[in-house]
């Protein structure tokens, strides 16, 4: 199971009397509503609760992308299969718009069918969750339509196995520094 922490990095100190008189916050406000000392300094908490975070143990840290590193972004689909005994496959649209999918086997039990053998409780097939991290260039050859659903078949990704927990895809990706790796000063 993976921790992540998000932060939105919205600046607080806005007027939302004056914010209103606006067609959208996030996208056109003028610069008078905007204080350079108040900015810094909440962009100084900002990265203070980032690092706190990182310090906690977090696994993953997810910012708004309009602040990230010199305008890196990654995009990442999610998807996930709560059943233990799923069909070791999951439904991924054709022509991938993203960088990565994150694929989620939750294993919370065994499906409830009319035909599954009821002397055995739904949750008894409860596992640990397994996580993969999936470069989308890796998958996008591998999509099959199939009964009108397109789907990627774990047995048919190459050592599928090996991308289990593989965030580290994502930090060089983004050309972030390994975990535990010296930070630049």
């Amino acid at each position: 199971m993976q921790f992540t922490f998000f932060h939105l990095m919205p600046y607080r100190p806005l007027d939302m009397a004056k914010r209103h008189k606006h067609r959208a916050a996030c996208v056109v406000l003028p610069n008078d509503l905007y204080d350079p000392k108040k900015g810094a300094d909440e962009y100084q908490s900002y990265i203070d609760q980032l690092v706190y975070a990182e310090k906690l143990g977090f696994d993953v840290i997810a910012v708004n992308p309009k602040a990230g590193r010199a305008g890196i972004t990654c995009k990442i689909q999610v998807k996930s299969r709560w059943a233990t005994d799923y069909d070791h496959k999951f439904v991924l649209k054709q022509n991938l718009d993203c960088d990565f999918v994150v694929f989620a086997e939750l294993n919370r039990g065994y499906r409830d069918y009319h035909h599954r053998d009821k002397s055995v409780p739904v949750d008894a097939g409860k596992q640990p969750p397994r996580i993969f991290v999936f470069p989308a260039n890796k998958l996008n050859s591998l999509i099959k339509v199939s009964s009108g659903w397109s789907k990627v078949a774990l047995a048919d990704i190459p050592r599928y196995e090996s991308y289990k927990d593989r965030w580290d895809l994502v930090r060089k990706f983004l050309k972030m520094p390994a975990v535990g790796a010296p930070r630049e000063s």
